[in-house]
């Protein structure tokens, strides 16, 4: 077919306004939505280029150093696999890197255990049992509460704090270590 042979064709359209409306705001929060991605995808590639540079600059010291340790001025040396080469046929053994165990914690372990991160938390958590509903579960607690009480004001009174006032001691052990304890707790 030639373009002499096709008869026009008439389209209508009819646009509704408050749907244009809606879809004129969709397209533009997509936009706002793909502008904000793409600083953000500028910004992440600006701070690991950064990170990169500063790694670089870290690791040529830390090559530096370790060639003027062994003694290498050579400037031909310029990269780690070189300066084997080097020690090699100077005949410096190589240094033993640092080995060992560490036991791992419980929780590293994935046991859940009893114990608590601070005493802090173990006093915490005793006041709250104290204050229990369940009569035998709040006695348990304030009884080690005391308890520890007790053995603070003992170590209050050792050679280590001989020189603490009087006045401590007059007044009640519970004042002088929820002192303590509210004093620890303002300080962090």
């Amino acid at each position: 077919m030639s373009g002499q042979d096709q008869k026009p064709i008439d389209i209508n359209v009819t646009v509704d306004p408050k749907n244009m409306e809606a879809l004129l705001k969709q397209i533009e929060e997509e936009r706002e939505k793909r502008k904000q991605v793409e600083e953000q995808l500028e910004r992440e590639k600006t701070e690991k280029e950064d990170l990169k540079s500063k790694l670089t600059v870290i690791a040529e010291k830390a090559f530096q150093k370790r060639k003027e340790s062994i003694g290498c001025y050579d400037e031909s040396i310029d990269s780690p696999e070189k300066l084997e080469v080097w020690e090699r046929a100077k005949g410096i053994p190589k240094k033993p890197e640092p080995s060992g165990t560490v036991p791992l914690s419980d929780r590293q372990r994935g046991i859940n255990s009893q114990g608590y991160d601070s005493y802090e938390d173990m006093i915490q958590d005793l006041r709250e049992k104290a204050k229990s509903s369940n009569p035998q579960e709040s006695q348990e607690a304030q009884a080690v509460l005391n308890e520890l009480w007790k053995k603070s004001v003992e170590g209050l009174k050792s050679d280590e704090f001989k020189g603490v006032p009087e006045y401590i001691e007059k007044r009640s052990l519970k004042e002088v270590l929820n002192e303590q304890f509210r004093r620890k707790k303002v300080n962090k």
